[in-house]
């Protein structure tokens, strides 16, 4: 699957705002998983929810940073 460019962009941008100053992996890394992704290729998850479910991550981890963060502490513990 090809992914857009928006949808590189946002990925980009989404992992810039979970891991400042972290080196960004390509879009198909392992490294996706530590977020919370079910797979290596995170726009395999978008199936349901689609590019807006990823504008709202982003939008929630500009708006409320402290609960993003709490948020994503989760994937690092293996809490669902």
């Amino acid at each position: 699957m090809n992914l857009s460019i928006g949808l590189q962009d946002a990925l980009r941008e989404l992992w810039i705002l979970a891991y400042p100053g972290r080196e960004l992996p390509s879009l198909k890394s392992e490294l996706w998983k530590e977020m919370g992704w079910q797979g290596t290729d995170p726009s395999i998850d978008f199936r349901g929810g689609g590019f807006i479910s990823l504008e709202n991550l982003i939008f929630f981890a500009k708006k409320y940073p402290v609960c993003f963060m709490f948020f994503l502490s989760f994937s690092f513990n293996d809490i669902t």
